[in-house]
Formats: C-alpha cells, structure tokens, sequence
C-alpha cells in the first residue's frame, strides 16, 4: 500500500492537537519554527480512512459496528486493534470503522 507520510501531534504543554510542526533532521523530535524543541506527542497517519472518509491515525479510538471502542495502533507495516490487553490485525476497510476520538482528547472513551 502507498500512503503519505505524515504526522500530527498531540502538545502536552498546551493540551491541543496541531500539524504545525517541525521535525529536526539531526534529532527527530519536533521542534518550533525557531529550532527549540517542543512537548508534542507524533501520531503517524495509518495510510486509512474511516468509513466516514477521516485520516486514521495511531492514538486514534475507533469503534466497529458500535462494538467496544480499540486504539489504534500503527508500526509501518499494519494497522493494529487494541483493547486492554487484547490485540489484533485486521482489515480496517472491511470492518467499516468509524473514529469516535482520540486518547489525548477522549481518554474517557477507553475507560
């Protein structure tokens, strides 16, 4: 599968999610527009969509037939399910889920 790499972040120091950013090429970490780093949490885009059309990103919580909801998780090769200590792989296109929140916004929702 081709997607597009990219990532948004969660910013712990002012507890907001934001594609602006920059990535230090010698770190790696995010950084500002001055080269200071800066709090935030990377969350890479899946390469999915939800079957509302949304990005699908790691931290995001979904739900499948409004099923108990799973974080997403990603790590380059495959979307993955988790729910406590309960993890699987699927296919997200065939399980028609949709995005309720995320784990920085909505933490209540895996409660």
């Amino acid at each position: 599968m081709n997607r597009n790499i990219r990532f948004r972040a969660w910013d712990k120091e002012y507890e907001n999610m934001t594609t602006a950013f920059l990535i230090n090429p010698v770190t790696g970490m995010p950084t500002n527009d001055v080269g200071m780093m800066v709090h935030l949490i990377l969350m890479q885009f899946t390469g999915l969509k939800d079957k509302n059309g949304k990005e699908i990103y790691e931290g995001d919580i979904v739900n499948t037939n409004n099923e108990t909801p799973f974080i997403v998780k990603y790590d380059n090769t495959c979307c993955a399910f988790l729910w406590g200590d309960y993890y699987f792989e699927d296919r997200v296109e065939e399980r028609k889920v949709k995005i309720i929140g995320n784990i920085y916004e909505n933490p209540e929702l895996i409660k």
